[in-house]
């Protein structure tokens, strides 16, 4: 046991408890307790994708809003959530090695905040840390370029300055997908499954 939440920790997971199974099943890893959450809506697997705007080759270009919103993420209980684009987890970004990637960030939110591209190589100026807060109802452009041979699964939050755990907690965070430039792979069908403990 000690283990397995040692490694729950280290994921950043911890207390995530997710299945897929029922929206009614319960299970026990003791000592904790938890009740399955399966969106009612919409496929448990595969967050939306964010729409690439971009008519140039190589480049994807998206527009992502952060705002408080009310959403359902247990049936019958609704919760004031923080949302990217109205979506807990926010909209996948979905991007290839070499592309040239601008973010149209704006924050409706009534506080501070960033976009953080965590795992991601790129400029500083790009990269949300606590020192660039884009204040509330203000926009900021990120754009970056995809480095060659970073393939694989990322994600991005919030990294306002002391309020990074809050600002997840109410829901600020999405993945990010970046393919190979040339994947082998590439027509085997991917599910891209966030667990989150958010109610």
């Amino acid at each position: 046991m000690a283990h397995r939440l040692t490694l729950l920790t280290l994921l950043g997971l911890s207390g995530s408890l997710v299945a897929l199974s029922s929206p009614h099943e319960t299970f026990s890893t003791s000592p904790f307790r938890a009740r399955a959450i399966v969106p009612r809506d919409g496929d448990a697997a595969n967050p939306p994708l964010l729409v690439n705007i971009s008519k140039l080759p190589k480049t994807v270009e998206v527009n992502l809003t952060a705002a408080v919103t009310t959403l359902s993420l247990q049936p019958g209980i609704k919760s004031e959530v923080f949302a990217y684009n109205g979506h807990v987890p926010g909209p996948t970004l979905d991007v290839r090695e070499g592309d040239h990637v601008i973010i149209h960030f704006r924050n409706n939110l009534p506080e501070p905040t960033t976009v953080h591209w965590h795992g991601i190589h790129l400029p500083v100026e790009s990269d949300g840390s606590p020192f660039q807060p884009i204040a509330p109802g203000e926009t900021h452009d990120y754009a970056f370029s995809v480095r060659p041979g970073t393939a694989g699964t990322y994600w991005y939050h919030p990294h306002p300055d002391r309020r990074t755990g809050f600002a997840i907690g109410k829901g600020l965070f999405g993945g990010i997908v970046v393919h190979a430039a040339d994947d082998p792979l590439a027509s085997i069908p991917e599910k891209l499954l966030i667990l989150s403990d958010n109610r």
